[in-house]
């Protein structure tokens, strides 16, 4: 609470800066995505110009990221770094699920700000695999019961079930029959590995 922002022009900050340029066109790659898995009679009409943009983005990202690694050691502080970098990538590293065709997405153990920005899943803070050079996040989910990100309330989680179907809710929820969990991650190149386990009670009579 009583560490302050360096100056903007200070060039690490500067960095985050250039960083959270890149990463809006990112971030708008992910929701056009989304929407078209969502919505697709709401899809652009032209896409192609989605993967050369954020191919871009994310190379200049890696050049600026690079550039971070190699600053002086008085920024070697881990504790220091990630309270300056959590101001930029917080909400860069995000989980989103969704439930068939309902266009309610849910980012699980997320909050968000009053910028309307989704942040709190921390995958940014997980150690970076040497083998794969990929960064790894675990979630486990209750889909009876779970925190998310409340996109009318900054600041406050919101409780989800999509296991019982409420009378006169138009939420998704486990009806009888076939459904589709959706799952997204941001980044260029990521991977959603997942197990669901079943878990139900019989009534004996």
């Amino acid at each position: 609470m009583n560490d302050s922002i360096p100056a903007w022009n200070d060039p690490f900050i500067r960095y985050l800066v250039a960083i959270e340029g890149q990463q809006g066109i990112v971030d708008s790659v992910v929701g056009v995505r989304a929407l078209c898995d969502t919505v697709p009679e709401n899809c652009p009409d032209d896409t192609s110009g989605l993967i050369p943009a954020e191919t871009a983005a994310l190379g200049i990202i890696s050049l600026y990221q690079d550039s971070l690694r190699n600053r002086p050691s008085r920024y070697n502080s881990f504790r220091h770094y990630a309270r300056l970098i959590r101001v930029v990538l917080d909400n860069r590293y995000t989980l989103a699920l969704w439930m068939d065709s309902d266009t309610t997405t849910a980012f699980p153990d997320g909050l968000i700000d009053a910028e309307g920005r989704i942040g709190g899943q921390q995958f940014y803070l997980a150690a970076t695999n040497g083998a794969t050079s990929m960064k790894g996040r675990s979630f486990h989910i209750d889909l009876a019961q779970f925190e998310a990100a409340d996109l009318h309330n900054p600041g406050r989680p919101i409780e989800i079930n999509w296991t019982t179907c409420f009378i006169g809710s138009t939420r998704p929820c486990l009806s009888v029959g076939t459904h589709t969990l959706h799952a997204r991650a941001t980044g260029a190149v990521t991977k959603i590995t997942a197990a669901i386990v079943l878990v139900y009670a019989e009534e004996l009579r």
